[in-house]
């Protein structure tokens, strides 16, 4: 935390305000002795195991695509900001890198993403949390990319609408993995879906299960906010900010230094180059998942991954403090469920 930081203080200021809040803070406190006693990664691992993007399905539709060819992708970039020979070079490096690792598709898709643009922040839909044990109205001012609950420019943009579901949906076959998925992300419709599974199945419960039964529901959103927030789907990046968006993870993906990955080596596709883009794609949404809902100790067993998170994800907020996000939307998920 950085005291400059005025959306810090504000927090706190936030935070301090009422007795309710000093209340939640001592509740709060509880619930992160019992997610240590019972180990962060068994709460995690059936929720980040089964999230699930529609990847592929956007991929495929790349599959003829000459738009695929990096030399075509430099050509765009010249259009937008003139390149030196120097510049160029950079790019088509780059490039070479991304498409010696991964499918061509990725360039096809991230060209297409780029000739949008900006899109129209409009309000973002929250539907069903009734079934969750909240109304839509506290999911929407829980998940509020107002620069304090979570970064500006990470909904509005990028997602239309979130909505929570009873029933269950199996994982894609591309990943190789079983199971149900505990999330969802429809690339096209810029919707995000959360599941009712067994992962959350204690999320109405009106003690401590109901109170990790949320606590593993804003952990499922953050997962899916990382892939509605990557080099093909964020609203607002350049072409050349989402080339370097993807080389730069897809570099510190190779270092393998990031701890609790095991949902991403689970990962298995016939065609090498897919399950990599695969693995990438996840590897990012957990690193999204780490630093906005465990950023203090996120910032310290994987400081170079944080880093990247506070680049990128952060790209259109560089003052957002994620700890005082995570106490913030935790203290509104909780302030009717008079836990104990």
């Amino acid at each position: 935390m950085r005291p400059e930081n005025f959306k810090f203080f504000e927090g706190l200021q936030h935070i301090k305000e009422t007795a309710e809040r000093q209340e939640f803070s001592a509740l709060w406190k509880k619930i992160k002795k019992e997610i240590k006693k019972r180990g962060r990664v068994a709460l995690v691992y059936g929720i980040s195991t089964l999230a699930v993007g529609t990847l592929v399905n956007k991929l495929e539709d790349y599959s003829e695509d000459v738009h695929n060819d990096s030399a075509n992708y430099v050509q765009m970039v010249e259009k937008s900001h003139r390149l030196t020979e120097s510049e160029k070079q950079d790019l088509a490096k780059k490039l070479e890198y991304i498409t010696s690792q991964l499918v061509p598709e990725v360039i096809g898709a991230m060209r297409d993403a780029a000739e949008v643009g900006e899109t129209k922040a409009d309000p973002v839909t929250m539907e069903n949390f009734v079934d969750a044990g909240i109304s839509d109205e506290v999911a929407s001012e829980t998940w509020d990319d107002n620069g304090l609950m979570l970064p500006e420019h990470t909904l509005k943009g990028n997602v239309t609408s979130v909505e929570f579901k009873e029933g269950t949906e199996e994982m894609s076959k591309h990943y190789g993995i079983t199971g149900n998925a505990s999330g969802k992300v429809v690339r096209d419709e810029k919707k995000i879906m959360l599941f009712h599974d067994t992962a959350l199945n204690n999320i109405k419960d009106s003690g401590m299960e109901g109170a990790l039964g949320l606590t593993a529901l804003d952990i499922v959103m953050a997962h899916e906010l990382g892939h509605m927030n990557d080099w093909l789907s964020k609203s607002g990046l350049t072409p050349q900010e989402r080339v370097d968006f993807l080389y730069e993870v897809l570099r510190q993906y190779n270092q393998n230094s990031f701890i609790d990955s095991r949902y991403v080596e689970m990962i298995d596709n016939q065609d090498p180059r897919m399950e990599k883009t695969l693995k990438v794609s996840e590897w990012w949404a957990q690193v999204s998942e780490g630093f906005l809902t465990n950023p203090d100790s996120f910032q310290v067993t994987n400081q170079s991954e944080y880093r990247l998170a506070q680049k990128w994800l952060c790209r259109f907020d560089k003052k957002f403090v994620p700890e005082v996000g995570q106490f913030m939307r935790m203290n509104k998920l909780l302030a009717n469920k008079h836990l104990k």
